[in-house]
């Protein structure tokens, strides 16, 4: 009698364990395809690719003086569109591809150019459990280069920098990039992103009128400061295919130095400061395609161009 009771017992107990497990649904991974201006903190995988192609639309009506107040400025309009192509090599290795075009418009004046073509190569050195709330996080080392093939010297006065396509510099940079997923139940998550990227400039050989500035008798060598960029990108699922974004950038660069024949007007720059805020809302077709729109919006700055960005991105991974 007791074994029957014992075995019963059992039974009606891997019974009600089984039925909640049933009617528990199981956690699946977000959708997701933001955040807008932070870099991801993992690789695609071995063999895999994502392709993210984004278009800039930029507004700049003033700019922030050296005491971080605005005062209006040549109105500049400028489309810009930057394909990202991101190749898994290994399990914890990529290589990206960042092209760049430009389209200006300066209240008549204005150009096609080409940017500067940028490269990445990564290395993960941690990965998240993202079913785990607190487990280990997302750690990734970037080492970046820029190929200095856009226009930066021998610029046309008329244009009034409209004709500008990159900096002449290599802006060899490292970062690290790092991030965290957060599960509320299986519909609703929190993933948060966050990193730091320190880049070199180096020496820059310009004639005449050039990104930097001067004027069409100058020439010598500019030697770009180094600059930094911190982020921190958040987003948070609304349904299985709608998700809010938001990211906050900062930026400092430091002063630019110049030697050789100025021109009358030597093309040094000071130090300089910005502070953006970019919300955003996406929208997933599955857990591979998804598109992200929002603004990218500077709300303070110092010696700096003060810029509204329209900003469309799509990610697709394979």
């Amino acid at each position: 009698m007791r074994f029957l009771i014992l075995f019963f017992s059992v039974a009606l107990l891997c019974k009600v364990q089984l039925s909640c497990a049933e009617s528990s649904p199981a956690l699946e991974l977000p959708w997701v395809t933001g955040p807008l201006l932070t870099p991801d903190p993992f690789t695609p995988g071995a063999g895999h690719q994502t392709y993210k192609p984004y278009v800039y639309w930029i507004k700049r009506k003033s700019v922030y003086d050296q005491n971080w107040d605005t005062q209006p400025t040549r109105h500049l309009d400028a489309l810009v569109l930057e394909p990202i192509f991101k190749f898994g090599i290994t399990k914890r290795t990529e290589i990206d591809i960042v092209p760049l075009a430009y389209y200006k418009y300066s209240q008549g004046p204005h150009s096609w150019e080409l940017g500067d073509l940028t490269a990445f190569f990564a290395l993960q050195l941690m990965e998240d459990n993202r079913l785990l709330n607190w487990g280990p996080l997302d750690v990734k080392l970037r080492l970046g280069v820029q190929f200095p093939i856009g226009k930066y010297d021998r610029l046309n006065s008329k244009k009034y920098k409209t004709d500008i396509g990159g900096y002449g510099s290599w802006d060899p940079s490292v970062a690290l990039l790092m991030g965290k997923f957060f599960h509320f139940d299986s519909l609703h998550w929190l993933t948060t992103s966050w990193g730091f990227v320190y880049a070199f400039g180096t020496p820059v050989s310009i004639h005449g009128i050039s990104s930097y500035g001067g004027t069409r008798e100058t020439k010598g060598t500019v030697y770009p400061g180094n600059f930094w960029v911190g982020y921190l990108g958040m987003q948070a699922t609304l349904t299985r295919h709608f998700a809010l974004a938001f990211d906050l950038e900062i930026d400092h660069q430091n002063k630019t130095r110049f030697s050789g024949k100025s021109g009358g007007f030597a093309p040094r720059l000071p130090s300089s400061n910005l502070f953006i805020v970019a919300p955003a809302i996406e929208y997933n077709l599955s857990a591979r395609e998804g598109i992200i729109f929002g603004p990218s919006i500077t709300v303070a700055g110092r010696n700096a161009p003060q810029l509204i960005s329209w900003v469309l991105s799509m990610n697709l991974r394979r």
